[in-house]
């Protein structure tokens, strides 16, 4: 939900700040873009379900939660492209 919101926002990914949780998390630094492909429409409505507010579970029920998805997955690109 946040990457969607902040990227409706027009906000622009900080790849230092990425890079930082990377190593703040002792996570290494891997393909996201990867990783987000794994996650399902379904998946995502069940992980959000219990702590969207019911004005946000209402649009993404109308507009399907596949948006979040496309956002998360759009960001996720950009990162990997400016982490090579």
């Amino acid at each position: 939900l946040d990457i969607w919101l902040l990227k409706s926002k027009g906000v622009q990914v900080d790849v230092m700040m990425v890079e930082k949780k990377f190593r703040d998390y002792s996570v290494p630094k891997v393909k996201i873009g990867e990783k987000v492909l794994q996650f399902t429409e379904a998946h995502v409505k069940k992980d959000l379900e219990n702590y969207l507010p019911k004005t946000y579970r209402e649009r993404f029920e109308r507009e399907g939660y596949g948006i979040l998805l496309k956002a998360a997955r759009e960001v996720c690109q950009e990162v990997d492209k400016q982490f090579r």
